[in-house]
């Protein structure tokens, strides 16, 4: 199979028609399965680098996905070549290549900003995070103000008790001097005391690392390679530098330009002799079906085609009728 009949295969156009025709037809031909290769190609390179090395996927996966993608852009474009460009078609591509410019600059920046959206995602797990936890740092900080309430009261009532077991120890307040049944009482009520402060002050210690723990879990389950949150990362980055911003303006020019210079070429390139054969023919096809439809006598009559007709015909053409016969 030549070149030629492959190019011809691929745009829909007769092959032994093209070969018989001139150069400029066949370098139309050409020029316009060039031009088509260039987004498949585009769009195969960008499936697979996005797979490998952004989605960390298998470099078959990658591969898959790299051709599917490939034969999705290769039919969108064989039916952009095969249409007969009316300015349906030409809007509809219109629309579809801006569609398709644009989800392809994101995939390419995806790829050409992989470090610095790795960068950001990190940046966006940490505000993600306290976000999530930031009811439960509510609910915990009013649990700890009672807390510490509570140990301010027991603290208070833990001194007041110790200074009267002192003094008791020491013969004040009316009481003999020594450590009797009073300052045993009260020294066993400072005891308690210090326990349920104790106790309180681990409860408190509890609820921080209660949060400690739940942003580390919560921090586990941010995942990088959604591709959603590298979307959402590479905006912030864009929004945030003027430089990203241009690059990714840059990115979506190039590939709408791409993404356009097939219907560009089909609709602005001159008219070649194969395609104005082709019209004729059409326009003849046409014109005979409408004869036809119409039941023109001047230049169609059914009953030519009929054999007794025909087998009639031929014996009044043999002997035709004469006056004095």
């Amino acid at each position: 199979m030549t070149m030629l009949k492959l190019f011809c295969f691929i745009t829909g156009d007769d092959y032994q028609l093209v070969n018989n025709d001139t150069p400029a037809s066949k370098r139309k031909i050409k020029l316009l399965v060039n031009c088509l290769f260039l987004p498949v190609i585009v769009w195969t390179v960008n499936a697979v680098l996005l797979t490998k090395q952004v989605m960390l996927l298998p470099l078959s996966r990658a591969i898959i996905a790299g051709g599917v993608v490939g034969i999705v852009i290769l039919l969108i474009e064989r039916a952009v070549i095969m249409s007969n460009g009316s300015w349906v078609i030409a809007l509809l591509r219109i629309v579809l290549g801006f569609a398709v410019a644009a989800v392809g600059a994101l995939t390419f920046d995806e790829v050409i900003f992989k470090n610095e959206i790795d960068q950001q995602l990190t940046i966006d797990r940490k505000a993600w995070t306290e976000v999530c936890v930031s009811d439960l740092k509510n609910d915990v900080a009013a649990k700890k103000a009672a807390l510490q309430d509570e140990i301010g009261r027991l603290q208070n009532e833990w001194s007041y008790l110790q200074t009267r077991e002192i003094d008791n120890a020491e013969g004040k307040n009316g009481v003999p001097y020594g450590y009797g049944r009073v300052a045993r009482t009260l020294d066993s009520k400072v005891g308690n005391i210090e326990g349920s402060m104790s106790r309180l002050r681990s409860e408190s210690n509890t609820l921080d690392s209660l949060i400690d723990a739940q942003r580390q879990t919560l921090g586990s389950t941010f995942e990088n390679r959604s591709l959603l949150n590298r979307i959402q990362a590479l905006f912030h980055i864009v929004s945030k530098s003027i430089w990203a911003g241009v690059m990714y303006g840059l990115i979506t020019l190039i590939l709408l330009a791409i993404e356009f210079l097939v219907v560009i070429m089909k609709m602005c390139s001159k008219e070649t002799n194969y395609e104005k054969k082709m019209n004729a023919i059409e326009k003849i096809g046409i014109d005979r079906l409408e004869r036809i439809v119409s039941d023109d006598p001047a230049h169609f009559q059914p009953g030519r085609l009929y054999p007794v007709a025909r087998r009639a015909q031929a014996a009044i053409d043999a002997h035709p009728p004469r006056i004095l016969s």
